[in-house]
């Protein structure tokens, strides 16, 4: 962690990365899917690997709402989170 607000930076990146991508393989998805069906099956595993970051969310950049939610029903959301690790 960095006082500087070097780690804000790259969340912002990441996040900002990431609806670049989708925006991008939402307009060109049949393009997308025929390069993908080009692809050996290392080079798949390969590509498919390296996109995991900007496909999933990383557990760490997860930001929750909780705000409507019951006292219960927070402490419940915390324990699932707490026990998936």
């Amino acid at each position: 962690f960095c006082a500087c607000g070097e780690d804000r930076i790259r969340t912002d990146d990441l996040l900002t990365a990431r609806q670049f991508l989708y925006q991008i393989l939402k307009k060109n998805k049949a393009k997308f899917q025929y390069m993908l069906d080009e692809l050996s099956p290392r080079d798949f595993v390969n590509t498919f690997l390296k996109l995991i970051p900007y496909i999933i969310t990383m557990r760490h950049l997860q930001q929750f709402d909780v705000s409507e939610l019951s006292r219960d029903e927070v402490k419940e959301v915390i324990k699932d989170l707490i026990d998936a690790e």
